[in-house]
């Protein structure tokens, strides 16, 4: 789902309901907010779309489904399977859902009276259709919502998850103004995109970390892994790989704690894109920020992070490229796998039958022909070295370089099982990646390697 600003205009008309299910029956009560695109609806006319008669509540959510389903619940054997949902799992899972995004990811601050989650439920609309329909954001900049269709529901799952993150997401901006923290002008909660078409592929990003913290078993699937693998030279916030690129959320988290990502969605402010919101709130200057970068990218070689190492066993130095050329010992990188800003390269070596050291010779090649062009050529930066994976499982990081033209050195570990040089793209200024849809203006940082005493793989 792509994001862009929403223009909702907050209208409230509540009506109190109590909560029907027994286990909760000593919870507060939160009411029903009614959306100002139904301000004229009658919720307790069964014949409307949506109605009260066709709900099911628990203790964070109220779940309608669509008139199509008349008497039935969702989950009748009256009702065509292909329009059949457990919403009684889905209610169970919700919650799971909801804990998780308060309690462990902290996208809110419930019991405070600092959140619209205390006073109202996150609205679930099933809708009565077999197109596939799964959309999260919220009513209103007042609450939650997500809309979905049967197919999306079976069973309830890593989209349901993804859709409630970004029911959260929604929400850190719908709190922020409830508080009177913001006036409604968008600027905070990524509520906003960062140029070009006015897209903020940091939803999709967070949203599928969302979902992998519910689904861990699904962080490694082959089809986000290929795509982030065909796309990891490129910016973290690249839209070409938006549902893919989550990795770097568990690299934060591990650093700063697993709340890192919810303080960075609540501190936001426009223009800000999350790499600029992350070295603000964490004090960090943009040649610090390139040195993290270059660790993550490092670490990421073995997945040598927490939430991804023993998961990622199975995919150690996937993302090598394997160049063809008449030589195996130089390498410059092509104009589809050079790095942009925080994008990152991988090459495997060969570990040395006699000698323990090897070498590079690196030249950093910026404005090359055959590349695309940035309009300060002093903005080039890089950072490179090597990493090691010991048949121990022990990893050994060599020393963090920077010359744009230097020789670095690497000694090769005893028992090393495998040898890999990284190269990430680390300008000493830092400009945000616009969406636009266009990767020929995207900045790009060409390079040229030498490996003396090894070869590329």
């Amino acid at each position: 789902m792509k994001i862009y600003k929403f223009g909702f205009i907050a209208l409230v008309y509540i009506i109190s309901v109590h909560i029907n299910i027994k286990a909760q029956e000593k919870s507060a009560d939160r009411e029903i907010y009614i959306p100002q695109e139904f301000k004229d609806a009658d919720f307790n006319n069964p014949a409307h779309k949506w109605s009260f008669s066709r709900s099911k509540q628990s203790e964070h959510f109220i779940l309608f489904w669509e008139s199509g389903y008349g008497e039935n619940n969702p989950n009748s054997a009256a009702v065509p399977e292909e329009y059949r949902v457990d919403i009684d799992d889905m209610l169970v899972k919700a919650e799971e859902f909801y804990e998780l995004n308060i309690n462990k990811l902290h996208f809110a601050n419930v019991g405070s009276g600092k959140s619209n989650l205390d006073k109202y439920k996150i609205i679930i609309m099933l809708h009565y259709t077999t197109d596939w329909m799964a959309f999260g954001a919220g009513y209103d900049d007042v609450i939650g919502a997500l809309w979905v269709s049967p197919s999306t529901c079976k069973p309830v799952g890593s989209v349901i998850a993804h859709e409630i993150g970004h029911s959260f997401q929604y929400q850190v901006y719908a709190d922020l103004l409830a508080n009177g923290d913001v006036k409604e002008e968008f600027t905070r909660g990524f509520r906003y995109g960062f140029g070009g078409n006015g897209g903020n592929g940091f939803w999709e990003q967070t949203a599928q970390w969302q979902a992998m913290e519910c689904y861990p078993e699904n962080i490694f699937n082959q089809r986000d892994l290929e795509i982030y693998i065909q796309n990891c030279h490129r910016h973290i916030c690249h839209e070409d790989y938006r549902y893919s690129s989550y990795f770097i959320h568990f690299f934060w988290t591990e650093k700063h704690g697993i709340d890192m990502i919810g303080k960075l969605w609540i501190n936001s402010k426009k223009p800000e894109d999350p790499m600029q919101s992350y070295m603000r709130l964490t004090h960090t200057s943009v040649s610090d920020f390139n040195n993290e970068i270059y660790n993550a990218a490092a670490k990421m070689v073995t997945w040598d992070i927490d939430g991804l190492r023993k998961l990622g066993k199975d995919h150690i130095g996937e993302q090598a490229l394997h160049p063809e050329s008449e030589t195996n010992n130089e390498f410059t990188v092509d104009y589809k796998h050079c790095p942009g800003t925080t994008g990152y390269n991988v090459l495997e070596l060969e570990i040395p039958h006699k000698k323990s050291a090897v070498s590079v010779e690196f030249t950093g090649l910026v404005n090359k022909d055959g590349f695309n062009q940035v309009e300060e050529a002093q903005r080039a930066g890089w950072r490179y070295g090597f990493v090691a994976l010991k048949k121990d499982g022990t990893r050994v990081y060599g020393k963090i370089n920077h010359k744009s033209e230097d020789k670095a050195k690497f000694k090769v570990p005893a028992n090393c099982s495998r040898l890999w040089f990284v190269v990430t793209g680390a300008p000493n200024t830092y400009v945000p990646h616009a969406w636009d849809d266009d990767e020929k203006n995207d900045d790009q940082w060409p390079y040229h390697v030498k490996f003396n005493n090894t070869k590329i793989l």
